[in-house]
């Protein structure tokens, strides 16, 4: 038999879908901030290699939209 109630079942699952849909649009908007910051960019530097890399592999531009 189980302990639990429906509701902390309902309530646990409905903490959980808000929590991965605040982290999935943190994750957007880095991914978003690493676009806006390297389109001024000029010089081949790293950072700018690791941004365009960003671009396409969206967790490393989402960390690195959130970098200075």
């Amino acid at each position: 038999m189980r302990s639990c109630s429906h509701a902390a079942d309902t309530m646990l699952a409905g903490f959980l879908f808000v929590f991965v849909v605040c982290i999935g649009l943190a994750g957007a908007v880095g991914w978003v901030l690493n676009i806006v910051k390297l389109a001024p960019m000029d010089g081949a530097t790293g950072m700018l290699v690791l941004r365009g890399f960003g671009i396409v592999l969206a967790p490393l531009g989402a960390v690195l939209g959130y970098l200075g």
